[in-house]
């Protein structure tokens, strides 16, 4: 027995082996200076297989192999539409098991989960098989100036020549070396580096670029890492006086309007009460870029505060600003002037979507957001004052845009969501809506006499046969089961529509229960939220609306039940199922009357008679008909009847009653089953007992049948 059990087993576990056998094999990326092979180069992270290869350029044109398994005959394959890449030609194959295709890459590294997904056709299937990639494009530094010469408290930023920057990691945090402090930062034209000295002196900079994908190094390690480079920086005394603002960047007020309050270091040159221009070019007629009026020295802080009015627009890479009084240079220093932060738009990204302006949010949903506007870069943006924290997209970020990853959390109580830009609400907000979606109408049940039965299971995947009387068909909407723990449906509409039909198969009664409102139950987290006005019952008896009721119904009446969302509620979408369910009966007894005739009468007991043919006799009995069991109203070829026989009954009309005589019988009848006729020729067999003869007796013979 337990050999028999084993190799049952082996048998089960080799047959969905084969199930889940992959028809591809390997797939190798092919460029300019190397292959790479899913065989060879696949690697597993986050509990996925990728394909590691390297591009040298964004946009490069590749050639992809696909090796299937030579067991299983492929054929035709075909490569998917996914996002990062457009296809060339057309994917053909060149050797046995080998097919080949040329792909050019667009947004690859913009792509989250980057994939190449293959149709595949077999000679008994199609079925769909995917690589997940894992692109990388090492970025290069070009010839950097190895020395420059800033002054002493100036902020510099130095452009980077580096190609291909796409995967640098900028994290925008100051680092410490001798008198320097330094950090990569990522502006409008590229990589840049930004350093700020705090005393005179030359000092080396080693600065390591690192990548926020791992990727592998010349080891075969995973590595972030990409390259050091070196720099020297010379700090030197300015010819003119720096003051140093305790502020980087300032909210530009188009033509001085407002003034703008500002700070900066004390210096005994400087003078109170007094105008002095701010232009961008050291010599006269520079670009007029604001005015600062001095107003008090604030001696406990060392400072001076100032009014600043602001005539254009200034950034740190653009160069030093000069602090003029009329045309003549007195000190100079550097910050930014940018726009002043403004959200002119919020769009909304959901998988498998496209961008929308809709700010209505679902609990659970997980959201990619674009905020556009202007002077964002450097802004703060949060969301129901940093309730609700977003992911904040650090690569793909400039002063005009910026990209969040937002989750809703799934028991969130507040029905908006405001966003607020440097800690000043906006007139953006998202509007949280509750799910309304239709369910599979899995969470209805009927109950017929013998439990709950599934709505959408298979007991109603065909007619459901009940051999009792039906008392009542309960249906029921487990309110539990429509929202799952991180999957919401919300409230759902339904109609019933119940149909009767009697055993001849004639409709004698149509109801529909439309408007019926389910709110799912308590045991969802999303419950409180739900509308519950007008909210319906979730036990539905279809008694309490059907003039014929349910347990008057004779054998062989079919009940048909139909429940449907409302799809008005759901934009023209939504679920309908239907079931059927007959009356069954073992047995039905009915009365007719038969004319046998040329029966033969074999008589039983101590008698001279032998046998007799009979001429037309007449039987009158109740009639037992059987039906095939599991069938709808599939009768049995055999009947049994119980009654009374009249033989050779057209003698006793002529006036002859020698032969005649009456009796009661047990007859078994063979009757055709392909006939819907009322009169029918079956053939009887059966005994019983003659009255005026006074003995028992055995019959067989064919018979002409009438039923009413």
């Amino acid at each position: 027995m337990k050999k028999t059990l084993m190799i049952i087993f082996l048998i089960g576990l080799l047959s969905i082996t084969g199930r889940a056998q992959k028809i591809i094999q390997d797939v190798i990326i092919r460029t300019d200076s190397a292959d790479f092979s899913f065989q060879k180069q696949g690697f597993q992270i986050r509990k996925g297989n990728y394909l590691y290869f390297t591009l040298n350029k964004t946009n490069q044109e590749v050639e992809i192999t696909v090796k299937t398994n030579p067991a299983i005959k492929v054929i035709d394959i075909h490569l998917l539409p996914t996002p990062g890449f457009v296809q060339l030609d057309s994917l053909i194959e060149t050797e046995k098991n080998t097919f080949v295709v040329d792909i050019r890459f667009t947004s690859i590294f913009d792509v989250g989960f980057p994939k190449l997904v293959f149709e595949i056709f077999t000679d008994t299937l199609t079925k769909t098989e995917d690589i997940k990639l894992y692109p990388f494009i090492f970025p290069i530094l070009k010839d950097l100036n190895p020395q420059i010469e800033i002054f002493n408290g100036q902020e510099v930023t130095v452009p980077l020549p580096i190609t291909n920057p796409t995967l640098i990691k900028y994290t925008g945090m100051w680092h410490s070396e001798g008198i320097l402090d330094y950090r990569l930062i990522k502006t409008l034209e590229g990589p840049a580096l930004s350093i700020k000295p705090s005393a005179l002196g030359l000092q080396s900079l080693t600065v390591g670029v690192e990548a926020f994908k791992p990727f592998f190094n010349e080891h075969g390690s995973l590595s972030t890492h990409l390259f050091n480079f070196r720099i020297t920086v010379r700090v030197v005394r300015s010819k003119f006086n720096y003051l140093n603002f305790t502020e980087s960047t300032y909210f530009f007020e188009p033509q001085g309007e407002r003034a703008i309050t500002v700070w900066f270091d004390y210096n005994p040159n400087i003078k109170l009460n007094k105008t002095y221009r701010i232009e961008d070019q050291e010599g006269p007629g520079g670009r007029l870029i604001g005015e600062i009026y001095t107003r008090a020295y604030v001696e406990n802080q060392n400072k001076v505060i100032a009014s600043m009015r602001t005539y254009a627009l200034h950034q740190v890479e653009g160069g030093l600003l000069y602090v003029k009084e009329g045309d003549r240079n007195r000190f100079f220093t550097n910050f930014n002037i940018l726009p002043k932060p403004f959200i002119e738009k919020v769009s909304i990204l959901r998988q498998g979507k496209d961008w929308t302006g809709s700010q209505i949010v679902y609990p659970g949903e997980e959201i990619e957001l674009k905020i556009q506007g202007t002077g964002l870069s450097s802004s703060e943006i949060t969301f129901a004052d940093g309730k609700y924290m977003a992911i904040a997209d650090t690569v793909r970020k400039n002063n005009q845009v910026r990209f969040f990853r937002l989750k809703i959390p799934a028991d969130i109580k507040e029905r908006s969501i405001p966003i607020s830009l440097n800690q000043n609400t906006t007139s953006f907000g998202f509007l949280v809506n509750e799910y309304q979606r239709p369910r599979s109408l899995d969470f209805i049940t009927v109950n017929y006499g013998d439990g709950e039965h599934e709505l959408t299971g298979e007991k109603f995947y065909k007619p459901s046969l009940y051999n009792d009387e039906i008392g009542d068909v309960v249906i029921t909407a487990h309110t539990n089961r429509i929202d799952d723990d991180d999957d919401f449906y919300g409230v759902q509409y339904i109609h019933v529509e119940i149909r009767l039909w009697d055993k001849n198969n004639r409709q004698i009664e149509t109801r529909s229960v439309e408007n019926i409102k389910i709110v799912p139950s308590q045991s969802s987290i999303r419950h409180l939220g739900y509308d519950h006005n007008n909210e319906s019952s979730a036990v539905l008896r279809i008694n309490d609306f059907l003039v014929n009721k349910t347990y008057d119904l004779r054998p062989w009446s079919k009940i048909e039940i139909t429940v449907e969302h409302d799809k008005s509620k759901y934009n023209g979408n939504g679920f309908k199922s239907k079931a059927i369910i007959y009356r069954s009966d073992n047995y039905a007894i009915d009365v007719e009357v038969s004319f046998p005739a040329g029966l033969f009468v074999v008589p039983i007991g101590n008698t001279s008679e032998v046998s007799a043919l009979t001429g037309l006799s007449i039987a009158s009995m109740a009639n037992f008909t059987f039906y095939k069991k599991g069938q709808i109203k599939k009768e049995q070829p055999i009947r049994l009847g119980l009654g009374f026989i009249a033989l050779n009954a057209i003698n006793s009309i002529t006036g002859s009653t020698d032969d005649s005589d009456i009796g009661a019988v047990a007859l078994m009848s063979f009757q055709p089953l392909h006939s819907e006729s009322k009169i029918n020729f079956p053939l009887y067999a059966g005994f019983g007992y003659l009255f005026k003869a006074d003995h028992l007796f055995l019959l067989i013979g064919p018979g002409i049948k009438f039923t009413f």
